[in-house]
Order: structure tokens, then C-alpha cells, then sequence
């Protein structure tokens, strides 16, 4: 625990808002306060709500409730880093945040005490400040390596690199305000009153508020959707009130409850919420899953807030992993350096399936839940995936004689194209399954002069491809050189190979996102040309859906929206060995590591 308290200054400034407003490879593919509304009745259950499917490896895998005395606890894969509970604390505590990468936890007391477990860092409180006002919450930045603390007349104090954007204090309010909530990108942040007046600084945008309305309780926390367009207010007996694209997946308004509602947590995806209660109580909605709670419990102090698992590793094979494809938020398939491939399906991932015991497998494909390739880095090819088993064809192309390093595939008309490339020749191959007029089969790439060639080790390659054998591909090797071909009049095919490139992502056959070993070398290609795009970090992978792409390197990841440049880094892997990444939306990503791991991530929240 560290619980350094220094003294800090406030910074005041004000604004209220008083108008209401207004996915590696190719993808294919006013106010909403309904239930829990002005009107509706005060309420909770005595029981947690339905919930769904236990997801053990699933998004938002687990929780954390914290009492007024900073007693913890850890539900699902949330991990205990240690608390205030039992300990000698100035003031009680009122609100928690979360690392990013699940590894620590914050919580704040009323007298702006902060103490940090895990790998949380301690960066300031405004305890000894005399002219901050009771703290009611706090909020995390997006890195992990900042927080903002916000008293109950909106005074704002930022630490570490948190910015300061405006405040409520030296404003007189009508209610006082009860929660923060910080924008995806850590450039704005939301207040909360009472009365359900929202206060919108940086780049977070007004969406509506129940400000002027009559509530049947008073609102006690918020929470924003992973994209920053929308938020979720809830009130004491749990109504919930949802604005902007937030959607309302159900609420206690109407239950009789035990013990009031103190605050909420969205799910990684934004796809539900969690409300808690002050007795631990945890009602979930939309794809929240129960975990467990202290409803029953006799606690020594109520529960104050909670914070749901940012990211959470689950250990799937035993041996190294090598990639993974998923081609929607609920199936993503890796495959091992033991020849095995794991698929994660109905919220589980699956024991390792032996698809080639005679070496690693060193890349996966899967444009749907029932087609997938792998290809095999000793020579005995690849395998295909019906959606239900595993076909092993022991033999590459003539043309390949060697190892394959990565396959790219997609579907389009009901085909399904595959590009692999060898490690060793470079040389590169198309394959294609359920063909109408020669079904699996494999073409050699030809250019102007025949076969692609040698391109020195090939790393890498991503296509885009359709039903009539037309491709754009970007191939990713190790001796610089840039060539052009031609397989029909209109459909001019581009092969690049760059110097030091490890991943490439082409999601259309004009825009693809590629990445060295190196650091910094990462660049953008519309189809013709490619441009340099600036990075401080060696990515270890790169997925991209549409234009907005993410990259893992070992330990963090970093995003980039149409080519622009990469955010600074989010921590979310401890173990700093991540090798792959694969996106099928932008707020679903499943990063895998070395260690046998793989990770959950939402790059939006």
C-alpha cells in the first residue's frame, strides 16, 4: 500500500453545458431513459438479476467491490493487490479506479487520500489541501499513469499525466456533484450532480441529462460507453437513465431493493452494465456477467463503488502462441508452436486440438466461425477448419519447398481465398476453397516476370481478395524491394516488401496498416505507394478494422484512426511477451502472448 499524501493545488474553472444534443485482416461484413425513468417507482431486488453464461475468459471477466473502511473484493479474475481494510485510514474511503491492465487499483477517501496496490502508482491527493472540498470519486487516464480527483462542488485536481480541462468549482450547483467519468482517449471527462446535471470538459460531448427533471431518488454515479458517445446515469434505486449511443439493458427502478444503489460499471464492450448496492449487492445487465458479490454478507462498512477487470490473461496452452484470427467477438481461433490450435467459443476457450504434431504452427486464419487455415512452419503445410474439426493436407505448393510464415484469408461470393507466404524463399501462393470451377487449389503468385521470388525471409502478408480471383496484397519481407503486377486489365495487384515489417493488416485494398521489429517503422499503404507513419514502439502485431487499427507491442498497445498518429501506449500485458492481435471491431481485440496467454481488450475504453 502506499499512501503518500502531499500537499497539491486546486485549479478552478467552470463551464455548464445548458443545451441538450445532439477491425489480421479483412472484416466482412435525445434521451433513451427507458426503465429506471423520472416517473419510475424507487426500487432493487433482493436477489442479483439474471445474468448470463459464466464467461470465464470473456470481456470484463470479473470485478471489484470497495467498502467505505477500503475493504476489497475480488470477484471473477479479479485479483486482490491488498487494501486499506483493517488499516488505521484519515477518512473513509469513497471511490476506486483500475489499471488498465488489471494488475493494481486505486482507492480515494473523502479527505483526498490516495492509496495505490499493485502495479498502481502513487501520483498525489489533495488531502492536505484546504481548499478542496469532500472527494466523491476519481477517474483513471487511459495509460494508467495518471487520475483525476473530483470534490463534491466539482473542483477538478489532475496527477501524473492527467490534464486539466475545467471544473464546476467556485460555481454555485444545485445538487453537489457525486461522480467523474474520464473520455476513451483521456482528453475530457464528465461530472455528475445529484440531481443528474452533467458537466461536460475537454473533448467529452453533452448528451443529455435529467438535470430539470423530477427523480424519484437522487443519481449516484455514471459511466461512459467505449467510445465516448454516450453515458449511463443511475440513481439510488437503480433506475438508469442512458443518452447518446449508450443503450439501456434493464435497471432495478420498480424492484424493492435491500439497500440503495451507490454506484455502476460498464462492461468492457459497452454491451451492459453492473449497478452495485451499498450492501455488495451486484445486479447485471446486457452481457455483464455475475461473478459473485456481498449481498448477504455482514460487512464491517457499506460498499462504496467498483471497477470492473480492464484486461485479464487466461493461460491456454502450455506452449508458445503463435496467432490467433477472430472473425467476430465470440470465436477467435489460435494456434501454438506444439502444432495445436485453441478456439474460444461460448465464452470458453477450448482445450488444445493436435492439428499438426509434426512442428509449430506459425499462423491462423479465419475469415468465418466455420472456415479457417493454418499453415505449418516445418513443411508439412496446412489444415483447414470446417467449424467443427480439423483437415491436415501435408503438402505446400511445389513452388513454396519451404515453410509457411503467415496466411491471410478472406470470403467474398461464397469463396474463400487464402495468400500464404513462405519464411524461408519468400515466394507466396493463393488458395482457393469451394471454387465453382476447380475447387482447392493453389496459384502461384505471378508479376510481370513470372514469380514473385525471393523476397530474403518472408514475415508477413495480408490480402484483400473477392470471389473472382482478384487480390491486392501487402507481403512484408526483409530486402526493401517494391514490385507490381497485373491478373486482370482493371485490377492492378501490388506486392510490397519492406525492410524489417513483422505485421501487416489490409482490411480493404486501399488502406493497409504494417509494422517492423523496429522501432518506428510502421507506415500506411492506400493500394499504389506507402507512407511512413512516426512510432516510438516495435510492434509485435497489427489489426485493423476498417481504418482504425490497434497494435500490441510486448507490453502495450496503441491505436491509430485513417493513418494518423499512434496514441502513446496502454499498458495491459505485465508479462511484456505479446506476439499477436486480432481485432474484429474496434472495441473487441484478443491479444496473445508467448506465454500461452491471451488477453481480452477493449482499445476503446
Amino acid at each position: 500500500m502506499t499512501a503518500s499524501e502531499v500537499t497539491t493545488t486546486s485549479r478552478w474553472s467552470w463551464r455548464r453545458v445548458t443545451v441538450l444534443a445532439t477491425i489480421a485482416f479483412l472484416v466482412l461484413g435525445a434521451m433513451a431513459a427507458t426503465g429506471g425513468t423520472a416517473s419510475a417507482t424507487a426500487a432493487a431486488a433482493t436477489t442479483p438479476s439474471p445474468h448470463r453464461a459464466h464467461i470465464d475468459e470473456g470481456p470484463g471477466a470479473g470485478y471489484w467491490e470497495v467498502a467505505a473502511d477500503g475493504g476489497l473484493f475480488s470477484w471473477g479474475a479479479a485479483t486482490f493487490y491488498g487494501s486499506t481494510g483493517g488499516s488505521t485510514i484519515s477518512a473513509p474511503i469513497v471511490g476506486m479506479a483500475a489499471m488498465p491492465d488489471g494488475g493494481g487499483y486505486w482507492e480515494v477517501g473523502s479527505n483526498g487520500a490516495v492509496y495505490s496496490f499493485g502495479d498502481a502508482l502513487y501520483y498525489g491527493g489533495t488531502f492536505l489541501d484546504p481548499s478542496a472540498k469532500p472527494t466523491v470519486g476519481m477517474a483513471a487516464t487511459p495509460d494508467g499513469r495518471g487520475y483525476w480527483l473530483v470534490g463534491n462542488d466539482g473542483g477538478i485536481f489532475a496527477f501524473g499525466d492527467a490534464t486539466f480541462y475545467g471544473s464546476t468549482g467556485g460555481l454555485t450547483l444545485n445538487k453537489p456533484i457525486v461522480g467523474i467519468a474520464a473520455t476513451p482517449d483521456g482528453h475530457g471527462y464528465w461530472m455528475v450532480a445529484s440531481d443528474g446535471g452533467i458537466f461536460t470538459f475537454g473533448d467529452a460531448g453533452f448528451y443529455g441529462s435529467t438535470g430539470g427533471m423530477t427523480l424519484n431518488q437522487p443519481v449516484v454515479g455514471m459511466a461512459a460507453t467505449p467510445d465516448g458517445k454516450g453515458y449511463w446515469l443511475v440513481a439510488a434505486d437503480g433506475g438508469i437513465f442512458s443518452y447518446g449511443d449508450a443503450v439501456f439493458y434493464g435497471s432495478t427502478g420498480g424492484m424493492t431493493l435491500n439497500k440503495p444503489v451507490v454506484g455502476m460499471a460498464a462492461t468492457l464492450d459497452g454491451l451492459g452494465y453492473y449497478l452495485v448496492a451499498s450492501d455488495g449487492g451486484i445486479f447485471s445487465y446486457g452481457d455483464a456477467v455475475f461473478y459473485g458479490s456481498t449481498g448477504g454478507m455482514t460487512l464491517n462498512q457499506p460498499i462504496v463503488g467498483m471497477a470492473v477487470v480492464p484486461s485479464h490473461a487466461t493461460t491456454i496452452t502450455p506452449n508458445d502462441l503463435t496467432d490467433v484470427s477472430c472473425p467476430t467477438t465470440t470465436f477467435c481461433m489460435a494456434v501454438d508452436a506444439g502444432g495445436h490450435a485453441i478456439t474460444y467459443q461460448g465464452g470458453h476457450w477450448s482445450a488444445p486440438v493436435s492439428v499438426d504434431p509434426s512442428g509449430p504452427l506459425s499462423s491462423v486464419s479465419c475469415p468465418s466461425t466455420t472456415y479457417c487455415l493454418a499453415v505449418s512452419a516445418s513443411q508439412q503445410g496446412f489444415s483447414v477448419y470446417n467449424g467443427t474439426s480439423w483437415t491436415t493436407l501435408a503438402h505446400p505448393p511445389s513452388y513454396i519447398t519451404s515453410d509457411f510464415a503467415s496466411v491471410t484469408c478472406s470470403v467474398s461470393q461464397g469463396v474463400y481465398g487464402c495468400a500464404a507466404v513462405s519464411g524461408s524463399t519468400g515466394k507466396a501462393a493463393i488458395y482457393y476453397a469451394s471454387y465453382p470451377v476447380a475447387a482447392d487449389r493453389w496459384n502461384e503468385f505471378t508479376g510481370p516476370n513470372g514469380a514473385l521470388g525471393s523476397a530474403e525471409g518472408a514475415h508477413a502478408i495480408s490480402c484483400a481478395l473477392d470471389g473472382a480471383e482478384n487480390y491486392d496484397c501487402l507481403i512484408l519481407s526483409g530486402n526493401g524491394t517494391y514490385q507490381t503486377a497485373t491478373n486482370a486489365a482493371s485490377n492492378p495487384l501490388a506486392f510490397v516488401l519492406v525492410n524489417g515489417s513483422a505485421s501487416a493488416s489490409c482490411p480493404t485494398t486501399t488502406f493497409c496498416m504494417a509494422g517492423g521489429n523496429n522501432s518506428g517503422s510502421t507506415f500506411t499503404f492506400n493500394g499504389t505507394a506507402f507512407t511512413s507513419l512516426a512510432a516510438t514502439f516495435a510492434p509485435t502485431g497489427i489489426s485493423c478494422t476498417g481504418t482504425f487499427c490497434v497494435a500490441t507491442d510486448k507490453a502495450d498497445i496503441y491505436t491509430s484512426t485513417g493513418g494518423a498518429a499512434w496514441t502513446a501506449g496502454v499498458p495491459i500485458n505485465p508479462s511484456k511477451d505479446s506476439v499477436g492481435i486480432s481485432c474484429p471491431s474496434s472495441t473487441f481485440c484478443a491479444v496473445i502472448t508467448a506465454g500461452g496467454k491471451a488477453y481480452f481488450i477493449n482499445p476503446k475504453a
